[in-house]
């Protein structure tokens, strides 16, 4: 999916666009959030482990992660860059 039409359907869900990175070879262990997150990889790489499996996203690709699903990531040799999207749950 192109970046523009991402970020616009994020807003439609309701999701809070970001944009960020990670620097090569950056890690996180396993962790959830108490918010769902859409996820654009805009260049580099990332493996996000969940459910026991490893999957490895590159430039175009895109997930998403629910609220409170267990996961850790990893960016690639050369880093990642990516456009995020948070959506909270109604309070």
């Amino acid at each position: 999916m192109d970046q523009a039409r991402f970020e616009e359907n994020l807003r439609r869900d309701g999701f809070t666009p970001v944009y960020g990175g990670r620097p090569p070879g950056y890690a996180n262990d396993g962790h959830a959030h108490d918010f769902t997150v859409r996820l654009l990889i805009l260049g580099g790489e990332l493996t996000l482990r969940r459910n026991g499996q490893a999957e490895i996203l590159r430039q175009g690709d895109w997930c998403e992660v629910a609220a409170g699903a267990a996961h850790a990531e990893q960016a690639g040799p050369d880093g990642v860059a990516f456009l995020s999207g948070r959506l909270h749950p109604p309070s």
